[in-house]
């Protein structure tokens, strides 16, 4: 009997697989929730120090909210925040391995790195870009010292400003993607002409990893902040009259253009807008000094390589373990390099 219970075990999980992107998917969102769960208070401290129009360092601003909210500051929006940073290392990963192969059919000729480039700026802008909402939801979540459901922070953020409040932080994503894929180029390059003069270990991996990430963090710490700022402050931007005058000349535009200038106007009108409030907010950083556009930089600096570290550990392990599941692969065999 415990033999042929083994075999229908067997035969039932040989009849079980799993595709390879909802592999990558799940892996990718085990990984992200896992870096979360650990760097959490790091993501709350850099929200709040970027959002703070005060002249507190970094150290004071979390001084101030262990006093007034205790350590349960510190995690304020964590189910936000797990969804938010899972999700979008599952989509990164779901939509990563399908751009790079229409690029390798589009353009085979094309260098590889280049074509590694322009594969992970496309993976990053379609994440952000899809999942740029639940951002604008998480950084009001961190932001707010009062507790509050998914709903509700979705529903204060409709309310200050209507659906143009949810694409905030576009044009930053479009510049920040561009720094993350070009570091992530950077390194690979690094990497393999130190391996071809001797074998690397776990540590030297490491410390190329970690270089590239503060290098990119030193690069877009400042587009960061002014994107919290533009999720956060729902009274902040032009004067009333600077907005009637680009309401008058988008009117003005559309009655003239034609149908596809319409139409490209209506997918490029959020990241218009979204570029408009960035000018606004560096206006306010000059007069304030270049220190604040680095609020929360200690903060930022700390989390980034651990974050990165967990998330790909946790992704290569969750990887790992659904790979014998994936169609076509046999139970034991190796996973495709990432």
């Amino acid at each position: 009997r415990l033999s042929l219970r083994k075999n229908s075990l067997n035969e039932m999980s040989q009849g079980f697989r799993l595709s390879k992107n909802f592999a990558n998917f799940a892996a990718g969102v085990f990984g992200g929730m896992a870096a979360t769960a650990v760097v959490k208070p790091l993501d709350t401290l850099v929200t709040r120090a970027a959002s703070s129009k005060g002249d507190e360092s970094t150290i004071e601003v979390a001084k101030r909210m262990f006093q007034q909210e205790g350590i349960s500051s510190f995690y304020r929006g964590l189910p936000i925040s797990l969804m938010n940073n899972g999700l979008s290392w599952g989509l990164f990963y779901l939509v990563s391995d399908p751009v790079n192969h229409a690029m390798k059919q589009v353009a085979p000729n094309m260098s590889p790195t280049l074509r590694n480039f322009l594969a992970s700026y496309a993976s990053s802008i379609i994440t952000t870009t899809v999942m740029n909402p639940l951002y604008c939801a998480n950084t009001r979540a961190e932001a707010n010292q009062k507790k509050a459901t998914l709903a509700e922070r979705v529903c204060s953020v409709f309310k200050d400003r209507g659906l143009a409040a949810f694409t905030m932080g576009l044009s930053v994503n479009l510049v920040t993607s561009a720094v993350n894929s070009a570091q992530i180029v950077a390194q690979n390059r690094v990497l393999q002409s130190l391996s071809a003069q001797r074998r690397l270990g776990v540590a030297e991996h490491m410390a190329v990893y970690a270089m590239g990430k503060m290098c990119a963090t030193v690069c877009n710490h400042p587009l960061n902040v002014i994107a919290i700022r533009q999720r956060v402050d729902s009274e902040h931007g032009m004067s009333w009259h600077a907005k009637k005058a680009l309401e008058l000349c988008e009117w003005a535009f559309l009655q003239r253009a034609s149908t596809a200038q319409r139409l490209l106007w209506r997918v490029c009108r959020p990241y218009a807008y979204d570029i408009r409030w960035s000018l606004a907010e560096i206006l306010e950083f000059r007069r304030d000094g270049l220190s604040a556009l680095y609020r929360g930089f200690g903060a930022a600096s700390m989390r980034v390589v651990p974050s990165y570290v967990i998330t790909q550990l946790a992704h290569n392990a969750a990887h790992k373990a659904l790979m014998p599941l994936v169609e076509g692969l046999p139970a034991g065999g190796k996973r495709a390099a990432l």
